[in-house]
């Protein structure tokens, strides 16, 4: 019966942990406002998602001649203005500051010898803060919080999950070496997720919703694999750890 029960918790254990780290990776990358600068960079990359970024950031962008066209979808890929959209954030009240960023396309089409197209540009002016619309805000917001919650919440509960089993297994180390297993069937399985996202996100029947996910999937490449490293590390750790506890049964 206790070996059954130390099963189960750790099985338990692993779709927490899962749920956890997809929860802490979402929170610290598409869903960060503090992050949402290398989405919008990693979006531009896309011809359809530059198109719809391009013509909500410059007014009457679809009726500017067609030289100032290609040269907006040259400079907005070019590493310099890349770097500055890294900088952009959503703040507290679901607004986007642009006017720094309408400033700098403004000195690459210069600076490229576009001066024309430049002061066409600066003719046309725009908004220096983007709001976003209060539904899209608060789902945001929200979404954020409780991928923070799932993380945080997920996590602790998963760790107790683990140290009951090793507490009520009559076989501990077999029992270690499992909590080992499922720190690594987390980390694998949140992988899997956030590399299926694009084709997860075209279910929804919507192209723009699989193209975000493709940009996003592009856009934190590093930083997951930088969260799940330490993990999966971690899980090695158990598992070597697990052959220094004494065999038998515990009494």
């Amino acid at each position: 019966m206790r070996s059954f029960l130390a099963a189960v918790a750790l099985v338990l254990a692993a779709l927490l942990g899962t749920a956890a780290l997809t929860g802490y990776v979402a929170s610290q990358t598409a869903l960060s406002p503090a992050h949402s600068g290398r989405l919008l960079s990693s979006a531009l990359k896309q011809p359809a998602l530059r198109h719809r970024i391009l013509a909500a950031v410059v007014p009457a962008y679809d009726q500017l001649p067609a030289p100032v066209h290609d040269e907006l979808n040259q400079v907005v890929q070019n590493p310099r203005f890349q770097a500055a959209l890294t900088q952009l954030r959503i703040d507290a009240h679901g607004r986007v500051h642009l006017s720094r960023l309408r400033h700098r396309l403004e000195q690459q089409l210069r600076a490229h010898g576009q001066g024309t197209a430049a002061s066409i540009l600066a003719a046309v002016g725009g908004p220096d803060v983007v709001r976003l619309p209060a539904p899209v805000a608060h789902d945001y917001a929200a979404a954020h919080r409780t991928s923070w919650q799932v993380a945080t919440v997920g996590g602790v509960i998963a760790v107790l999950l683990m140290l009951f089993a090793v507490l009520v297994s009559p076989h501990r180390r077999r029992t270690v070496r499992g909590a080992g297993w499922a720190v690594l069937f987390s980390c694998a399985a949140t992988a899997a997720v956030w590399w299926a996202g694009p084709a997860i996100a075209g279910l929804a029947g919507r192209p723009v919703w699989s193209e975000l996910a493709t940009a996003a999937r592009r856009a934190y490449a590093s930083r997951v694999g930088s969260t799940l490293i330490p993990v999966a590390i971690a899980g090695c750790v158990v598992l070597l750890a697990s052959f220094a506890v004494p065999r038998g049964r515990r009494r």
